[in-house]
């Protein structure tokens, strides 16, 4: 976190196939679920084109929002996860619980660094408090956005977004670009 907002944090972007990462990422949160109980369905609405990214990072984004989505939905809740793409405005997942939720007054305290809800010295749930804002920072640097609603006892959805910019097509004339400047 501290190299991040030191500015010492670079992407090792390539071109990745968004679907691919997704369902990784759903594969290695789905078995870190103890019970099994909690279900995790995938839909695409429009399927989004390789992206230029930092698999890595954007790896751990899903990660860290998958495993906070299981671990806050109790067995036999869902996590949906939903990806779409718009020419104009480029892809977006949604990863959307069923779970205990954030209230609304608080969903700006879950952002913070080592913040958690529960203040109890004896917390029913695991964690440093770090994924969200991590997450947060990591779409940020590829040039995204994370967005979160939530309503207590009803769940949470988290937004992602990737700039039309990301997009293969376009990254692809970007980096041509940046190319030839550093040529002449």
């Amino acid at each position: 976190l501290s190299r991040i907002e030191a500015g010492m944090t670079t992407l090792s972007e390539s071109e990745v196939d968004l679907q691919i990462l997704i369902e990784d990422s759903i594969r290695i949160a789905q078995g870190r679920v103890d019970s099994g109980q909690t279900k995790i369905t995938t839909h695409m609405t429009t399927e989004p084109p390789p992206v230029l990214c930092d698999s890595r990072l954007l790896k751990q984004v899903f990660l860290n929002i998958l495993s906070n989505a299981l671990k806050f939905t109790p067995d036999h809740g869902e996590v949906t996860v939903t990806v779409g793409y718009a020419d104009d405005s480029g892809a977006w997942i949604k990863i959307a619980d069923t779970g205990i939720g954030i209230p609304a007054d608080r969903l700006d305290d879950v952002m913070q660094p080592f913040t958690q809800l529960e203040g109890s010295l004896v917390r029913s749930y695991e964690g440093t408090g770090l994924g969200l804002p991590l997450a947060k920072q990591f779409m940020e640097l590829h040039g995204g956005t994370f967005n979160i609603d939530s309503d207590k006892g009803k769940g949470t959805v988290v937004t992602l977004r990737l700039p039309r910019e990301r997009s293969c097509g376009a990254a692809e004339m970007r980096l041509r670009a940046a190319a030839g400047r550093v040529a002449k």
